[in-house]
């Protein structure tokens, strides 16, 4: 059984948000060894187009105002559309026996964003309900901390799923 770290930057904090960009890391929970790397940056002009369906909030953008360049560039210089994204993530995520787990650091953000998305698109996501999993729990039970990356800029959906994992591997036994 394969497991999934997901995580993505966006626009916003609704369920909602406009997506900038998706990280996914295929690995093995037992081991927490990395199989496979999925990473995308969504063109953040395509929204001008889905504007009753995404939304982007003046909070969150000025928030990214305040980041370092080399961090706002990674975020906002994306050249996918989404839907491409979003199929070549459902594509990546394929597993013959439809038996994975996803993780996100918490159950409310990147995960039901992205299923809003695939809604928008009539795309179903590749996952089922109960195959979602919580690092923020797992970390919050055994008191691990979770660490950045030296090897991406904060704010990086990839350097966070690489955290996440590494943060879940202190867990395994």
């Amino acid at each position: 059984m394969y497991h999934y770290m997901i995580d993505i930057e966006t626009a916003g904090t609704k369920q909602n948000a406009a997506i900038l960009s998706v990280a996914c890391i295929r690995f093995i929970y037992s081991s927490c060894q990395i199989r496979d790397v999925f990473y995308q940056r969504v063109d953040p002009t395509i929204y001008d187009n889905y504007t009753t369906s995404f939304s982007m909030d003046v909070s969150t953008i000025q928030w990214w105002m305040k980041q370092e360049e080399e961090v706002r560039d990674e975020a906002w210089n994306g050249t996918q559309a989404l839907y491409s994204v979003l199929q070549n993530l459902i594509d990546f995520m394929k597993d013959e026996n439809d038996d994975l787990r996803v993780w996100s650091h918490g159950k409310e953000f990147d995960l039901p964003i992205l299923e809003s998305a695939f809604s928008v698109f009539n795309l179903k996501a590749p996952w089922k309900y109960y195959q979602t999993m919580d690092t923020r729990t797992v970390y919050d039970l055994t008191g691990v901390q979770l660490e950045e990356t030296k090897e991406y800029p904060k704010h990086h959906p990839l350097g966070d799923c690489y955290s996440q994992i590494y943060a879940l591997k202190k867990n395994v036994k």
